[in-house]
């Protein structure tokens, strides 16, 4: 009976011994990301409902005396972060869309050097344009003009005060950047999320009727809106809240 006892503890220890250096050996494996990492700061958005669905939003003025420097990130492939303490971004926004091939969608002018020539787009059917000094307009795709920065993105969503009727197919839910202007001559860099989660958000055709309640909770009047690159790819920092990216952003708007 005690040589038995003897042989069952050694084969106890022996197995654990063998079952330390199994794990040992193991490459660390990835923790599963905590909810919210996306998000730096402590969660501010603002809420809204439209329609029955409930979004979450915030966004960021922009004037004519705040600079603007329009960055190129398809290259280089830097983090908003590193952005930031590089160009020490008060405010910052995601820019243009970039299609598979690592290359951007449509026109694309950074410091009135062309990088990309324009192309004739049915969703991306807009330009967001702006002058050294940060003043943001929007215009129709393949308009011309001796401007700063030129961004071709869409869809538009507003023009001259009124909503546009978007056929989209495959709108899913997203995370959502745009730029909406007034006729105080002011813009807004917004984003718009799900409450539940910032990788989530509204479908496009759903934007101009939240932006007109968000407008209309806000207090100013929209005359031109257009989406810029968003869910995954995209980043948002005001003063209350910075909303990271998980992938590369294709072009960075830093506001000083």
């Amino acid at each position: 009976m005690i040589k038995r006892l003897v042989i069952y503890f050694f084969f106890i220890a022996l197995t654990s011994v063998v079952l330390v250096k199994w794990q040992s050996s193991r490459p660390n494996q990835p923790f599963p990301k905590p909810a919210n990492t996306a998000i730096s700061s402590a969660n501010t958005l603002k809420t809204i409902t439209v329609d029955g669905i409930g979004y979450a939003y915030d966004y960021f003025r922009v004037s004519g005396n705040q600079s603007l420097q329009s960055i190129y990130n398809l290259d280089s492939k830097r983090t908003s972060a590193d952005i930031i303490t590089a160009h020490e971004c008060t405010f910052l926004s995601s820019g243009g869309f970039y299609g598979k091939n690592g290359r951007p969608i449509g026109a694309l002018t950074i410091a009135g050097v062309s990088l990309s020539p324009h192309i004739s787009n049915q969703l991306f059917n807009g330009q967001l344009v702006a002058s050294p000094s940060g003043g943001l307009a929007i215009v129709d795709q393949g308009d011309t003009g001796n401007w700063d920065t030129v961004i071709q993105t869409g869809p538009i969503l507003f023009r001259f005060g009124q909503a546009r009727s978007l056929g989209v197919n495959n709108d899913e839910p997203e995370r959502r950047i745009m730029v909406i202007t007034s006729d105080d001559g002011t813009a807004r860099i917004m984003i718009i999320v799900s409450p539940d989660s910032l990788y989530s958000g509204p479908t496009l055709k759903s934007l101009p009727a939240i932006i007109n309640t968000i407008a209309g909770r806000e207090s100013f009047t929209v005359t031109d809106a257009i989406n810029l690159d968003g869910g995954t790819a995209s980043v948002f920092k005001n003063g209350q809240n910075y909303i990271k990216e998980m992938k590369t952003v294709g072009t960075f708007l830093c506001f000083k």
